[in-house]
């Protein structure tokens, strides 16, 4: 078991070329354009932030119902969760560049649009920074909260009280950012749905890297054997779970816009629904909703690890591709190049992964001991 850090530091050291390289090139793109990189940075942050936030939601779902599941994967979902800190630094630099990012900072725009002018009550850059740094100062708490050394999970106890509040704030917290830092970047669009299906969205891609972080770990300590095959487990019925509940906010946003025929609704997934666009929203329904799906229906593939991994990683790509959907769209003609999205995603998403792995490999020896309560049930 002890073994498991030495075999997977190769992959650490390829993360940490690959941020490397990432944060050169991010940095060459500011000299370049930097209110483009401003906008780049944000969608890679925005997205990162999505998988320790669906981490916290799963986290808390285990403390609330229990579950031989949490067992599993509760040491990836708290390294997860203890990185909530980290990124809440990494999004500072976004808020000094609102006006490249927002259109609603500009006046001529709120001139243009008397729907978005009436909600500069709300949407004015001093009230959405202050409204941030309490998002991020209230993740980092519940990252505390829930991981702290009284509450860890290896001691294998379930914390109600702790939980019954990080759940509340989550979901006013995750909900109220959602709207704010990917809603807002096209203000003329509102969905009384996209809180939730951000949220689910979350919940599913956190999930998904736990299980391919937790199963990985036991791989190379050598213990496959403990979750191979399990019945009691029950990682594939949660999993099939998350993907049908983002499916069906996914519909039904789309169903209310659709029959509403609200106009900027419309404007919104018209925008996304052409060129390359059109490709990333058709790979994400079908790895992240259809593909799992009807795979999970299989009690087989439930229980086989290696099909759960395999649709791991597919669902994790997906989670990346619909943040992208959602986001790149709304700048338009000032869209960020490719090249910078795919610069600022690598420098973040290494850092980030860096330190998950920092916080995750150590834990190994505990880790498999607690699989190996679930295996006892």
């Amino acid at each position: 078991m002890a073994e498991a850090p030495a075999r997977l530091r190769g992959l650490q050291w390829t993360i940490l070329v690959l941020t490397l390289l990432g944060i050169a090139a991010s940095v060459a793109g500011a000299i370049v354009d930097l209110p483009a990189v401003s906008r780049a940075y944000l969608v890679a942050v925005v997205t990162w932030f999505a998988f320790p936030l669906g981490a916290l939601a799963m986290l808390v779902a285990w403390h609330l119902t229990g579950g031989y599941w949490g067992y599993v994967i509760g040491g990836a979902l708290e390294a997860m969760v203890r990185t909530l800190p980290l990124l809440a630094l990494l999004f500072l630099p976004a808020l000094a560049g609102l006006d490249a990012i927002y259109p609603w900072t500009h006046p001529e725009f709120l001139e243009a649009h008397d729907l978005v002018a009436r909600k500069a009550g709300y949407l004015n850059a001093p009230f959405f920074i202050l409204r941030s740094l309490l998002y991020l100062g209230i993740w980092t708490g519940l990252a505390w909260l829930m991981t702290a050394p009284s509450r860890r999970f290896d001691q294998h106890r379930r914390r109600r009280g702790p939980a019954t509040i990080a759940a509340m704030l989550y979901a006013l917290t995750a909900s109220f950012a959602s709207i704010d830092w990917i809603m807002s970047l096209q203000p003329t669009f509102h969905s009384s749905a996209f809180g939730m299906l951000v949220m689910s969205g979350q919940g599913v891609g956190g999930y998904a890297l736990a299980l391919l972080l937790a199963l990985g770990l036991v791989e190379a300590a050598g213990r496959a054997d403990l979750v191979r095959d399990h019945r009691k487990v029950g990682l594939g019925n949660l999993f099939v779970g998350l993907v049908l509940l983002w499916t069906y906010f996914a519909f039904m946003q789309y169903l209310v816009i659709w029959s509403g025929d609200r106009p900027h609704g419309a404007e919104w997934y018209i925008d996304r629904g052409e060129g390359v666009w059109l490709w990333f929203i058709a790979i994400t329904a079908f790895a992240n909703g259809g593909l799992p799906f009807f795979v999970l229906l299989s009690s087989r593939a439930r229980q086989n690890w290696w099909v759960l991994m395999a649709l791991a990683v597919l669902v994790i790509l997906a989670r990346v591709l619909e943040t992208l959907w959602m986001c790149i769209p709304a700048f338009g003609v000032l869209a960020p190049a490719a090249w910078m999205i795919a610069a600022t995603m690598i420098a973040v998403g290494g850092v980030w992964l860096s330190a998950v792995l920092w916080l995750l490999l150590p834990r190994t020896a505990w880790i498999v001991r607690a699989v190996e309560v679930a295996g006892r049930g």
